[in-house]
């Protein structure tokens, strides 16, 4: 990860880090530090740091994070293509 943030700033994009050593904190250009936890559950951890980082970042660009461009309540299916029903 350390070397894909690296990657990723060299090329110009702001990169945002959640977790991880002081060599991974420092590629970013934002670290927001994780549970200290085994590496197999470190991702469990860290989804609400993500998800809260995430819905900042969408409300700062105006975006309602609530009510995202292509979700609906209502799932629209076809009677002919579900098990031929009609």
């Amino acid at each position: 990860m350390t070397a894909l943030a690296g990657d990723l700033a060299a090329r110009g994009a702001t990169t945002i880090g959640i977790g991880g050593d002081a060599r991974f904190e420092s590629a970013c250009d934002l670290a927001v530090g994780g549970p200290d936890l085994p590496e197999l559950l470190a991702p469990l951890g860290l989804i609400v740091p993500a998800q809260l980082i995430v819905e900042a970042v969408a409300r700062r660009l105006g975006l309602d994070p609530d009510a995202p461009r292509g979700l609906s309540k209502i799932t629209q299916t076809d009677a002919n293509t579900v098990g031929g029903a009609k």
